[in-house]
């Protein structure tokens, strides 16, 4: 089954929350998801490694065996922009992505995905939501707002 990239158009728009509820309906269902939040920007220390607080969320509120740096490959700390500026080369963070990515696929039936968390995030070194969920080969899905139209 193809991997579904959950993104929004803003910080603090539901996307985990979302998540959550997914991968709950899933299990229920028969299914065993994964997750993955490929390019995280807040991080904690988490059995070594700096690891997105989404991923160790889903780490112990579902009892995930995963290593927590696959489901966060790449936490994005203080400096690391002005660092890829100086080395722009993507291609080392995409294989990081990729292969944490295909370790996390042989274990589970499917694979949610979480994007970051403002659309804008990650395009300064090469990782947007629409390039990582097209790398992942990966169905979207954007929460967003709701609003009255005018």
């Amino acid at each position: 089954m193809k991997p579904l990239y959950i993104s929004a158009t803003g910080q603090d728009s539901g996307k985990t929350s979302v998540i959550c509820g997914l991968i709950q309906h899933l299990r229920n269902l028969g299914h065993r998801p994964g997750y993955c939040k490929p390019v995280g920007q807040r991080y904690v220390m988490f059995e070594g490694h700096s690891v997105d607080e989404d991923a160790v969320l889903a780490l112990q509120a579902f009892g995930f065996k995963d290593q927590p740096q696959d489901m966060s490959p790449i936490a994005v700390a203080e400096g690391f922009t002005a660092k890829f500026i100086m080395n722009p080369d993507v291609s080392a963070l995409e294989k990081q992505i990729t292969d944490s990515f295909d370790r996390l696929k042989k274990q589970h039936s499917m694979m949610i995905v979480e994007g970051t968390g403002h659309a804008g995030v990650g395009s300064c070194f090469g990782l947007s939501n629409a390039r990582v969920a097209q790398m992942l080969d990966a169905n979207v899905i954007i929460v967003s707002s709701g609003g009255i139209g005018i």
